[in-house]
């Protein structure tokens, strides 16, 4: 933009000059906005699903990272929840009942924009007849050899910390609980938005699964559904974080659509 003054004209410079100044300073105040995002005041939450919208064209392309904060003295994990072309994104990694921090980056992981959020509370799962209480849960601790099937799972007495976190780090061994849920009868099919989470003694928070759960029709009795191995992936990204595994009582949380099912604890020594 930097063009030569014939010499006549020199009593004009520092009006051009304090012009081009002021032209500079309007770039990069624009280039500032350009580069950044406003994230919307509250989210959305609905059916186990987190709608997350911001205004601002500062990227073709952005990544949502959410993290836990203000759940104890426990460090947390940014946990990236998904890529979009689009100014908002809905995530299953944020439960109720507890605050986050949302990250919006580009696609070189610079972050354009974040806010706190604190979840609603949760309802307590009601579906018809179908209620909190008529679902029986049951846990189990297990490990599993690394690169087996979760079908090979193996029970054990007890979690304990110190083997949790010698073969977490030599890739022997995984952790987590058969996750096992009674159904009782059910006068049609449904499908759910299953949503699982731990929380250990000082607040390391992690959703360690969210998928959609049918439970089918049962004309008598009852269905037990299990996962054979729950929360493999909780473990190692606690030691990688926190540097350690916590002993204490853990919590589990389940959700459907949302509602929360049901509050269990496990212990590691």
């Amino acid at each position: 933009m930097n063009k030569e003054v014939p010499a006549m004209k020199n009593r004009m410079l520092p009006r051009l000059a304090a012009a081009l100044v002021t032209l500079a300073l309007l770039c990069t105040a624009a280039s500032a906005l350009a580069d950044s995002v406003t994230l919307a005041d509250t989210v959305d939450y609905r059916d186990g699903y987190t709608t997350i919208s911001w205004s601002g064209d500062a990227a073709s392309n952005y990544e949502v990272v959410v993290e836990a904060i203000n759940n104890g003295p426990s460090a947390q994990t940014k946990f990236s929840s998904g890529k979009t072309s689009r100014n908002s994104i809905q995530v299953k990694n944020m439960i109720p009942g507890k605050s986050y921090t949302v990250y919006v980056t580009d696609s070189s992981g610079k972050v354009l924009g974040k806010r706190d959020y604190t979840m609603p509370e949760p309802a307590v799962f009601v579906d018809g007849k179908l209620k909190n209480t008529s679902i029986k849960i049951s846990l189990e601790p297990r490990r599993l050899k690394n690169g087996d099937p979760p079908k090979k799972a193996q029970k054990i007495s007890q979690f304990k910390a110190s083997e949790i976190q010698k073969t977490t780090e030599d890739g022997s061994y995984e952790y987590g609980v058969k996750y096992s849920m009674k159904m009782p009868q059910l006068g049609h099919e449904r499908t759910f938005l299953l949503t699982l989470a731990f929380e250990s003694p000082n607040g390391y928070l992690m959703v360690v699964s969210a998928e959609n759960m049918t439970y089918e029709y049962v004309a008598r009795g009852y269905q037990t559904i299990w996962y054979y191995i729950l929360g493999t992936n909780y473990f190692p990204a606690m030691l990688k974080t926190t540097g350690t595994i916590e002993t204490g009582k853990y919590k589990t949380y389940m959700f459907l659509d949302g509602m929360l099912v049901n509050e269990n604890k496990f212990t590691v020594k």
